[in-house]
């Protein structure tokens, strides 16, 4: 009796599991093999770059198409700009949340943090922080990034003329700006920074909890357990000072400046026609930041009807390398090319996912553009970058939480 009754659950749960991976085909929309409870969770944990999986998944099955993380989530993968205009502007209602991330703490707790707030806790949230990166809280924070940006280019000057590796310059300088501006703490010990450097060393994307959940869905269980995991964590807490909340903005390298770059910071605002000032800047931070946008996530809250139909719970994500590296979106220039004039035309706006789109676009947006630009302009006016033989055999991008290489290697020439 025990025997059977075992049987037949084994039976009913294959059966459930099939079934659930027929929810893509049976609307005639492709995708990749799945394997039974995984769906396509070992693909995406044995691939080099997930970014670049999805990519070369687009190119097969086209810009619409699903995956199963499990047998619980599934996710629309899109590259085509109108149906992602309709999500994440057009019908932003019905996709207020971001598709849940195991490595957060539990998204059904009292008070979570804005990344993953859901509904109207998070447009109070929202609506109550935007006064922090107004116009005016950005001029007052000025003379700190001005500080830091000092002290950075004093460290580069003591390396002389010497290939340097200068994404640890950036990586130091982003920490002490988020240390000196949103927590009012002197960074001039090491100490904190040895610490933010061991965890984001760890890739908790392959941890056993992260997969679990992944595998699982999220379970209050596990998000309990992996709060209660990051709580214990009494240096990670001294930092934090009490506080969750965590700003990220773009520290990556600019490693292919040039002698046209130095010229755009020299003319800083450039007028093309008369009634048209256009932020040469600007253009060129869009150019390079394409390469280091991991995903953009929707999460259906709602049944409704777009092309095709998603359902309650359903997650949409964007492509993003499919987006800022298609010719049709980006031409006539091939979009391998550094082509910064290419982000003028109003007609791709929504395909440049750097720092997401629609209401739910990264509220730190200007207060990072600002650091970049202020750190880009004073550096390319006392220094010339010039290539080193080291760049290419060390520049690996390692895709984990974030897109990031592994090392910039340049030369800083001093200017005359």
């Amino acid at each position: 009796m025990f025997l059977t009754l075992f049987l037949l659950v084994i039976l009913l749960i294959l059966y459930h599991q099939i079934r659930s991976f027929r929810y893509f085909s049976s609307r005639s929309v492709p995708g990749p093999h799945t394997s039974l409870f995984f769906g396509n969770l070992r693909q995406l944990w044995n691939c080099q770059s997930i970014s670049r999986q999805l990519q070369l998944w687009t190119n097969k099955f086209g810009p619409i198409y699903g995956l199963y993380e499990g047998a619980r989530q599934r996710v629309w993968i899109v590259s085509d700009v109108k149906f992602l205009e309709d999500v994440f502007i057009k019908q932003y209602s019905h996709f207020t949340s971001r598709k849940p991330i195991a490595i957060f703490l539990n998204p059904n707790e009292k008070y979570p943090s804005l990344l993953n707030a859901k509904t109207e806790k998070w447009k109070r949230q929202r609506k109550v922080m935007n006064t922090i990166f107004s116009t005016i809280k950005l001029k007052d924070l000025f003379p700190y990034m001005n500080s830091c940006v000092t002290h950075f280019l004093f460290k580069l000057s003591t390396t002389g003329s010497s290939d340097i590796n200068i994404y640890t310059f950036y990586k130091r300088l982003t920490f002490d700006i988020i240390c000196s501006c949103c927590y009012g703490l002197d960074t001039s010990s090491e100490e904190y920074y040895q610490k933010v450097e061991e965890i984001f060393a760890i890739d908790v994307t392959q941890s056993l909890w992260v997969k679990l959940t992944c595998l699982l869905g999220s379970t209050s269980f596990l998000s309990q357990l992996i709060e209660k995991l990051y709580r214990s964590q009494d240096d990670f807490k001294r930092f934090l000072n009490g506080k969750q909340n965590f700003f990220q903005f773009g520290e990556f390298p600019r490693y292919w400046i040039r002698e046209k770059v130095r010229e755009i910071v020299d003319l800083g605002i450039k007028s093309r026609d008369d009634d048209e000032k256009i932020d040469l800047v600007h253009l060129l931070l869009k150019a390079t930041d394409k390469n280091f946008t991991q995903c953009c996530t929707k999460h259906s809250s709602f049944t409704l009807r777009l092309l095709p139909l998603i359902f309650l719970d359903d997650i949409v994500q964007a492509d993003v390398y499919s987006l800022h590296y298609s010719l049709d979106l980006w031409g006539p220039t091939d979009p391998d090319v550094f082509y910064p004039d290419r982000h003028i035309t109003q007609k791709s706006q929504s395909a440049f996912l750097g720092f997401g789109l629609g209401p739910r676009q990264c509220i730190g947006m200007r207060f990072a553009m600002s650091i970049i630009k202020l750190t880009l302009i004073r550096l390319l006016k006392k220094y010339t970058v010039v290539h080193s033989n080291k760049l290419e055999e060390n520049w690996c991008l390692q895709d984990k939480r974030v897109i990031t290489p592994q090392s910039c290697w340049i030369r800083l020439e001093a200017r005359q």
